[in-house]
């Protein structure tokens, strides 16, 4: 079956926007007709804006995919549906609590159809009241695996030859309540000193989420803190320990591909997600992976394969995203003592770290390779 897509998705580099952008580059490597529609942030009753500046009404397409947030999708549902009434209008969205907001049924039950990357989510949607058909689809990977040699970031470079041969945990993600980076950094300097030949990489952006609250100096408008500043508070809170690096630069394909590459485990005390590219890019590239086993991760990560932490479910408590997280959700709170063995572990046992290694990357080339996972979308639309 051929038909023409369009395909609308954040023009940014968060899991949203990277995500979209993948499953775009995949379509096209198959030949199939899709349209690229980037939108940026703004505001969600006009759609956001346009980043590529392609008009909406350039033609007539059969299926329209709408791979934003929620609440961007009454606007594009009803233009798309005015512009062609047969037109078939699906979300691609994903959750990282036990709830789903609350306002997201009614969004998404006018759609055609949603997707979400997990089975996790799937069972969440429903259980929250989302009728609409929903159909599993995994995200697709950035990398496989595969890198350059070439690192262009100067601060990359310069921590990567200050790690040396060391064993190296690394993690990636934004300072927020759901990502939890000062459980990690408390966990790293209790359980090794600079003796172990250990280091640790953090990375993040610029922002800090948890200080999301209204600042004097700017009229008392909300804004959020600096990852630097509470980087460097918490590690001065914990035991003193030299080989913790903390990165808030913003890294290229080629160079986050590298610290992939170079990383001996991934790591993340997450409290949640909907998928997790951090630790799915990771599994691409073979590395032992270390997780908290809550959300869309469990997916990809068989416990055969993977270190799993031992965790609690506590109520969801954030400063940023209210309209969305709220106290009747619940999320994963890592028990550090399970992951401070484990950590320990990882460090010590290093052929059975390779050998899973291995395993896990082999595990997402059979099931989880971009040709594969195009053939499950277009069996949607072909057999349904």
């Amino acid at each position: 079956m051929s038909f023409s897509i369009k395909y609308i998705g954040f023009d940014e580099s968060t899991g949203y926007g990277v995500s979209a952008a993948n499953f775009v580059k995949a379509l096209q490597k198959e030949n199939i007709d899709v349209t690229f529609l980037k939108i940026i942030p703004g505001n969600v009753e006009h759609g956001g804006n346009y980043g590529n500046g392609l008009p909406q009404n350039d033609k007539n397409y059969q299926l329209v995919i709408i791979h934003l947030v929620p609440e961007y999708y009454p606007y594009s549902f009803k233009h798309e549906k005015a512009n062609n009434a047969n037109c078939k209008v699906w979300g691609y969205t994903t959750w990282e609590t036990d709830k789903i907001p609350g306002h997201w049924p009614e969004l998404l039950n006018q759609m055609d159809g949603i997707f979400v990357p997990s089975h996790w989510n799937k069972n969440i949607f429903r259980k929250c009241g989302v009728k609409t058909r929903i159909e599993v689809l995994p995200h697709i990977s950035e990398f496989e695996g595969n890198c350059s040699t070439n690192i262009s970031n100067k601060e990359l470079q310069s921590v990567l030859d200050e790690v040396g041969n060391r064993f190296l945990f690394y993690s990636i993600g934004v300072w927020s309540e759901r990502k939890a980076p000062w459980l990690l950094l408390q966990a790293f300097t209790e359980e090794f000193t600079e003796k172990d030949h250990v280091a640790l990489i953090l990375k993040t952006g610029k922002e800090d989420w948890v200080n999301y609250r209204r600042r004097w100096q700017r009229l008392f408008r909300k804004e959020v803190g600096s990852a630097s500043v509470a980087f460097q508070r918490t590690v001065h809170s914990n035991q003193p320990h030299g080989n913790i690096y903390h990165i808030d630069n913003k890294l290229n394909e080629d160079d986050m591909a590298n610290l992939h590459k170079r990383g001996d485990c991934f790591i993340s005390f997450t409290r949640g997600e909907g998928w997790g590219m951090g630790s799915y890019e990771a599994a691409w590239f073979g590395k032992a992976v270390a997780i908290t086993p809550y959300g869309g991760v469990i997916d990809y990560l068989p416990k055969e394969y993977a270190y799993l932490f031992d965790y609690r479910l506590i109520p969801v408590n954030c400063n940023y995203g209210k309209a969305s997280y709220s106290a009747d959700q619940n999320w994963a709170d890592v028990i550090l003592e399970d992951a401070k063995r484990k950590m320990r572990y990882l460090f010590e046992n290093s052929q059975e770290r390779k050998n899973k290694g291995g395993l896990l990357r082999d595990y997402m080339m059979r099931n989880y390779n971009s040709t594969h996972i195009v053939k499950q979308f277009m069996e949607v639309f072909t057999n349904g």
